[in-house]
């Protein structure tokens, strides 16, 4: 234990100071420690090559046992060092001992020896451990023979004051709460010892807020309060503060009058960053001192040499630069220094030739090139282009001037690598280098007495290095290292700039000519007096010079009527080809007829590629009395090739290549349709679905069936997914044959007997609009036969398209039947009615057939929205669903004359999707829209009608609907309208179709009856022909 004497100027005895804080396990510490042994390597070895930043408390039971280092202890013996204060003139030796918690490397649990709790173990006042060694690092371990020897004096120490380390930064696994709670422990046990006891605020360069807070928390505790702890933020990684923690606490223990004052933290950084400044500034002017810059390279000391010889090494402020930053940063500022004193004498040598890179810029790269070019990318275009060597000396030439007797081994080692660099590059690229630039001299030098010298690499940077270097005294090249310095970059933008403001005076003059032509008084032959007052006030006019002004006029005086000309002629030729376009859709039916002949010639559905002559000839003759043919006499070539490719287009119509663009209706359905499909969807989610059962069968059967629908629905309402559904059962007799096709048949087998009038029917698929179901029913008399009819009901459902509805094992459970006895019927089961309903809402909702196809078609590119049609024709649909083939959707519409719902699909697609081609399902109606204000779309109607009469002459017209869209005050104000509308109404007459006129502005159901009445004759049409094809069907979606 150190003397107690008064405050002197004379070395006191040493001093123990024992450090400690949260240690042990991740569950204890955290991620990372508090930071004890960094700041007790920072206080006895604090010179920056001894400063270890990592230490372990982590370690194998070998090293804890074996190593006089830890000694089977769990505290460290880190040395002494002397604590000089200059304020209080006073010196003191200060031992640190370190109190940690050493944890298995294989467990992670504390080591043996760990027992006693830390905080009574860590405030221990006396220590022993025999032949225990000063800890250096964690790389000591095991290798304790290759590091210093320092043993702890006579194997034991006497603690005289604690310092706790209170990390006030935020680390995982460690709440600021958890390392309170220790402390509080810790500090309570260390005051007891009644030796001083500081806090050290590790970590407070990154220090969080929380933890400034916690830890005044601590301190204001009513246990810690009355104790009055110093505490001193202090940073061991900074180094800041830690000398003065030391001494403050060596001030209490030696109870010295003065005390040390203290700063704050962020004064304390400031002084440490200011006080290293001076330090590195102090060093920088040694390296100045002993190697000036004026002297370089006539003397160029390597490193060993400047620290040995010259007696760099013996400078004060070398000294203390090294301490606080290690020799590596030294020797590096030395390498600074020496580049710096070499890029001064080159660019004093470069600076008087920078000047002619101009002419080099010119040369070799462009004006054009230079605008927009980057520095580095004009260097690369400078150093691959092919005349580099006529303007540049190989590199290392000035290098040479400049060092000529560098050191014979240098000169070896540099020639050997750089021959190694150039023998590949020229094997690479065949005896060039660096982008195809030679690098040899050239062949006037060699042989004529010149000088030859090996050239030092300094930061080479161009793309080719020299095998050798020749000096010849009449060479007048610029030297490639100009390309390397400062200089260079700032003369190749002032040489852009240059460029660029002769673009802007050009570009000015480009402005003033659009500004003559934009001007309406500017007119052939008229001076320039005439427009000057109109030309007054544009800032290009008025920032020209009168002579240049007066120049550009006359200049554009001569272009301006060409220019005008031209103008004037692109546009009528993009006129003349929308008119042309619109010319060749007007015409369809010419096009359909030609792919027609071509089809039925070659007897394929083949797409044409070109035309043939005759084929063209026949289109021209036919168009050319047409003035927007005629447009284009002059573009026949143009004008050819737009005819060939229509006629493509129309016999392979891609969506791509449709005329219209953008405006094809086949990329626009899908977000046409689906927002309306939204719409619907949402209206009808709350109506009530309506299921119509035909039971066949026997009479009590019947009746005990209906009873058990009853029973089971109580009040004939079946909740499902989909909403609700009402259901309706009828015996066959009691409904009328048309109204059986919307309803479901549901046919009750107890025997053979009723198997086999079921079967005498001979009933199949055509027979039933929706698919029937099949109830197998358990009768007891019977019990040995339902396998064999379970067999014939499967088949008799796959004949009809039908549902098979089984008994079941619970029907044949007397325990089941008891179960169900509320229905009041022994033939059925719960379980079996419920799947019976499920069949019948899957038979009229998913597996329902289709009472007819319609298409609606379109016009690409018609000027009224495509909704208003679709809006019109669905608004007088009860339901709507998507469908799953290629319509859009299916709708029921209510049919009066049939006293049921019509289930239809409605498809719709433009016109050029199916004139010349085959539709993969058979469609029975069409509704033809067109726009009475557009000739073209009238003629795809007519072209659709002529096809659909030509191509199926089975196919009623009456089973076609014209409408025209028009607003209403067309009729009376356009001729054009009029006429096509009267057009639409006299061909509807001719094919005894139906035709309507529908307008964007008025309501959506004002043409309710007439869509009625349409959709009424395409099912009247579909029945006369099933009448007379009864083989044929319509089925559903699935196929």
């Amino acid at each position: 234990m150190s003397s107690k004497s008064s405050q002197s100027g004379n070395v006191r005895d040493t001093i123990t100071i024992a450090v400690i804080g949260v240690s042990g396990t991740e569950r204890v510490k955290g991620a990372i420690g508090v930071g004890k042994s960094l700041l007790c390597n920072r206080f006895i070895r604090g010179d920056y090559d001894s400063f270890q930043m990592e230490h372990s408390s982590i370690l194998s039971q070998a090293d804890f046992s074996g190593s006089p280092v830890v000694n089977n202890d769990h505290w460290l013996y880190w040395g002494e060092a002397l604590l000089n204060s200059d304020d209080l003139y006073a010196t003191a030796s200060v031992r640190l001992i370190e109190q940690t918690e050493f944890v298995d490397d294989e467990t992670f649990e504390a080591l043996a020896g760990a027992g006693e709790e830390y905080s009574k173990r860590a405030t221990r006042t006396r220590l022993e451990s025999a032949d225990k060694l000063m800890y250096i690092c964690k790389e000591q371990l095991g290798l304790e023979a290759e590091f210093a020897h320092q043993t702890l004096p006579e194997g034991r120490c006497c603690v005289d004051g604690f310092v706790y380390v209170y990390d006030i930064s935020a680390v995982d696994g460690r709440p600021f709460q958890m390392q309170s709670d220790f402390a509080l422990v810790t500090l309570q046990t260390a005051l007891k010892t009644k030796k001083p006891v500081m806090i050290a605020a590790s970590k407070a360069d990154i220090a969080d807020e929380s933890g400034r807070k916690a830890l005044q928390r601590l301190l204001s505790r009513k246990e810690l309060k009355s104790a009055n702890i110093p505490m001193v933020e202090v940073s061991a990684f900074a180094n800041v503060n830690v000398t003065s923690l030391f001494a403050l606490m060596t001030a209490l223990i030696e109870k010295w009058k003065v005390k040390p004052k203290m700063c704050s933290f962020g004064d304390a950084l400031s002084q440490q960053r200011k006080h290293e400044r001076e330090i590195c500034e102090r060093y920088v002017a040694v390296l100045r001192e002993l190697m000036p810059i004026e002297s370089w390279p006539q003397r160029r000391p390597t490193w060993a040499k400047l620290l040995n010889r010259i007696g760099l090494a013996r400078h004060l402020a070398y000294t203390h630069f090294v301490y606080v930053f290690g020799r590596a940063e030294a020797k590096k500022l030395y390498q600074k220094h020496v580049n710096e004193a070499r890029e001064f004498w080159m660019q004093r040598r470069l600076q008087t030739q920078t000047p002619r890179l101009t002419h080099v810029f010119a040369d070799l790269i462009g004006a054009e090139r230079v605008r927009t070019m980057k520095w580095a990318d004009a260097k690369e275009a400078i150093c691959s282009h092919p005349l580099f060597d006529e303007y540049f000396q190989p590199l290392g030439t000035l290098a040479a001037d400049l060092d000529p007797s560098s050191p014979q081994s240098e000169r070896k080692l540099l020639i050997i690598s750089l021959e190694n660099f150039v023998l590949a590059k020229e094997k690479r690229l065949g005896g060039r280098v660096g982008n195809g630039k030679a690098i040899k001299g050239t062949s006037e030098t060699e042989g004529r007495g010149s000088v030859v010298y090996d050239a030092p690499v300094e930061k080479c940077e161009v793309h080719s290095f020299p095998r050798k270097v020749e000096r010849n005294l009449n060479d007048a090249r610029i030297p490639a290292e100009l390309l390397l310095i400062a200089e260079a970059e700032p003369a190749y933008y002032e040489f852009q700039r240059m460029v660029d403001r002769e673009y802007r005076r050009e570009r000015m003059e480009e402005q003033f000519e659009q500004a003559l032509a934009q001007c309406a008084q500017v007119t052939p032959g008229k001076p320039l007096q005439e427009v000057e007052l109109f030309l007054r006030g544009n800032p290009v006019y008025d920032a020209l010079p009168p002579q240049l002004a007066f120049n550009i006029y006359d200049r554009f005086q001569v272009i301006v009527y060409w220019l005008v000309m031209e103008v004037f002629k692109e546009i009528l030729v993009k006129k003349a080809e929308a008119d042309f376009v619109e010319l060749l859709l007007e015409r369809i039916q010419l096009f359909i007829d030609v792919v027609m002949r071509r089809r039925q010639q070659t007897h394929t559905m083949r797409p044409l590629i070109g035309l043939d002559e005759s084929e063209m000839s026949d289109l021209r003759s036919v168009l050319h009395e047409d003035a927007r043919y005629r447009q284009l006499n002059r573009l026949f070539e143009f004008r050819d090739k737009m005819l060939s490719n229509y006629a493509s287009f129309v016999s392979y119509p891609l969506v791509q290549n449709c005329p219209s663009g953008n405006r094809c209706i086949d990329s626009l359905l899908h977000d046409i349709f689906h927002s309306h499909l939204q719409r619907r969807q949402l209206m009808e989610s709350s109506q009530m679905l309506h299921i119509n059962l035909v039971v066949v069968g026997k009479e009590k059967l019947a009746c005990d069936f209906t009873v058990a629908i009853s029973k089971m629905l109580h009040g004939d309402i079946l909740e499902h997914e989909r909403g609700l559904a009402q259901i309706n059962c009828v015996r066959e007799k009691e409904v009328s044959v048309d109204a059986m096709r919307s309803r479901t048949f549901v046919f009750l087998i107890d025997s053979v007997d009723s198997l086999e009038a079921l079967k005498s029917r001979s009933l199949s698929a055509t027979d039933f609009c929706c698919p029937p179901l099949l109830v197998l029913v358990a009768d007891p008399k019977h019990c040995d036969l339902l396998p064999l009819l379970h067999q014939q009901c499967c088949i008799m459902a796959n004949s009809m398209g039908g549902i098979l509805v089984g008994v079941g094992s619970e029907s044949l459970s007397t325990e089941r039947r008891a179960s169900d006895n509320e229905l009041n019927t022994n033939t059925f089961t719960r379980d079996q009615i419920s799947r019976v309903l499920d069949g019948a809402l899957s038979s009229q909702t998913d597996g329902r057939r289709l009472d007819a196809r319609v298409q609606l078609s379109l016009m690409c590119g018609d000027q009224f929205p495509a909704q208003c049609v679709l809006n019109s024709l669905l608004s007088i649909a009860t339901h709507l669903t998507p469908s799953s083939s290629g319509g859009m959707a299916t709708v029921e519409v209510p049919i009066s004359s049939l006293k049921r719902t019509a289930r239809i699909d409605m498809r719709v697609s433009s016109y050029h999707s199916w004139l010349v081609s085959r539709a993969p399902l058979p469609i029975h109606g069409h509704i033809l829209a067109y726009s009475a204000r557009r000739r073209a779309s009238f003629a795809h109607a007519a072209a659709a009608a002529r096809r659909l009469t030509e191509s199926s002459p089975s196919f009623s017209v009456k089973s076609i609907l014209f409408i025209a869209v028009a607003d209403v005050t067309d009729f009376f104000n356009d001729e054009e309208t009029n006429a096509l509308l009267t057009e639409g109404s006299e061909l509807a007459d001719k094919l005894s179709a139906s035709f309507v006129t529908l307008s964007p502005e008025v309501a959506e159901r004002l043409h309710t009856v007439t869509f009625l009445e349409f959709f009424e004759r395409v099912l009247c049409a579909q029945a006369d022909h099933a009448s007379v094809h009864p083989t044929s069907c319509i089925r559903t979606d699935s196929g």
